[in-house]
């Protein structure tokens, strides 16, 4: 399995989960060219578009292994970034949505004005011509690409406190619940609220709860939409049980603010990166780590690829197989290391000794030895009867 993470110095890098390590990465590091937003190619995870600090869009293909600038824009900072069949969908702060035609990004197909202040944009998982995007003080609305003008959905702020004053709103992420024809989203803001929305039913929030000590930053959702895993600014990863709406337990280890969360399509696995420079990988069903990895910068963004489980070879297989290679005659198509490995690996391996047939000589002496070992013995029992004799004669003179 593979982890793509974006940071803050501008650098993309894809981890190895099984591994332990950064397989690879892209981009020069500067800070100035930072990487604000990243999503994966459509239907694809073998290339990343990014939204950088400088204002450009810039695609890197992991096959070709070079970044290919692809244009500017007017955007003052990404705050959303998806990539549709024919279209690139980019949201500013200022909350201008803009589509450009995918094979000449430089050209912009429609544009429309969204939320004045805008932190989060994303398409939907069944219709990518659907959009949702929110905000500080800009609550959730739900927008149809294909008709600019048409806006499908505007959510209601909760009623007012005891207090009778307006509860805050500052929405950083927003998530489409699966098998819902993206008509049930799940939001989190920098008041600690984490809201459901179904916009079938009511523009208020059909479910709304604080349960973090902090400000939700990012959230999940899994593929059976069962749980929602959001992270927040204090390093608490929380996984909220969507059918008994109370969170049900967190995610232990980071230590500094959780900035995206990401599921791994298939299987039950979700990676978490943030300020303290690590990538985590744990199991959804039993919230145990799986894997971490320090990458020394602070992470923007993280996305989980489609591959599957890898089987890591350990040494002691790997030079038993460049053993077997060099006896069947392949050693030529083998480095030069790895021949040298196989031959120690060969000669650490103790023989047995062979057991070679005496000759006809030496067993003949062999026999002749025994012989006469018992030819001694015979002397040594006559000895014994004559000292007995002789002390028999002796007691009789006494007498």
């Amino acid at each position: 399995m593979k982890v793509v993470t974006c940071d803050e110095t501008g650098l993309v890098k894809t981890v190895s989960v099984e591994r332990t390590a950064v397989e690879s990465k892209w981009r020069k590091q500067s800070r100035a060219k930072a990487s604000q937003r990243m999503c994966f190619a459509h239907q694809s995870d073998d290339t990343v578009y990014l939204g950088l600090a400088t204002k450009k869009l810039e695609k890197v293909d992991f096959l070709n292994r070079h970044p290919i600038s692809l244009t500017k824009t007017d955007v003052e900072s990404f705050a959303g970034l998806a990539v549709t069949e024919n279209r690139i969908v980019t949201c500013c702060s200022t909350g201008q949505v803009t589509l450009r035609d995918l094979n000449a990004p430089s050209e912009v197909v429609a544009t429309f004005k969204g939320h004045v202040r805008s932190s989060c944009m994303k398409l939907g998982l069944q219709n990518k011509n659907i959009l949702a995007m929110g905000g500080k003080d800009a609550d959730l609305r739900i927008w149809d690409v294909n008709s600019t003008d048409k806006q499908i959905f505007k959510a209601k702020n909760v009623k007012n406190n005891r207090l009778n004053l307006q509860v805050p709103v500052h929405i950083r992420d927003v998530a489409f619940m699966p098998n819902s024809d993206d008509r049930v989203v799940v939001t989190v803001s920098a008041h600690k609220h984490f809201r459901i929305y179904d916009s079938r039913v009511k523009q208020r929030p059909i479910f709304s709860t604080v349960y973090s000590e902090a400000a939700l930053n990012c959230v999940a959702l899994t593929n059976d939409g069962r749980h929602a895993i959001t992270g927040d600014a204090l390093g608490h990863t929380h996984l909220f049980d969507m059918r008994a709406r109370r969170s049900i337990g967190k995610f232990h280890g980071p230590v500094g603010a959780v900035r995206s969360v990401s599921l791994h399509p298939v299987l039950p696995f979700v990676a978490v990166g943030g300020l303290d420079r690590h990538v985590r990988v744990y199991d959804v069903t039993t919230r145990q780590l799986m894997t971490k990895v320090f990458l020394k910068q602070r992470i923007e963004h993280v996305l989980f690829t489609s591959e599957d489980k890898v089987v890591v070879k350990d040494d002691e297989e790997e030079e038993e197989e460049a053993a077997v290679k060099a006896e069947e005659g392949h050693g030529e198509e083998m480095d030069e290391d790895d021949v040298m490995w196989a031959a120690l690996a060969s000669a650490n391996v103790p023989k047995k000794a062979k057991m070679e047939p005496k000759k006809e000589e030496e067993q003949q002496d062999d026999d002749d030895d025994d012989d006469d070992d018992g030819g001694d013995d015979d002397d040594d029992d006559e000895d014994d009867e004559e000292e007995e004799e002789d002390d028999d004669v002796k007691e009789e003179e006494d007498v």
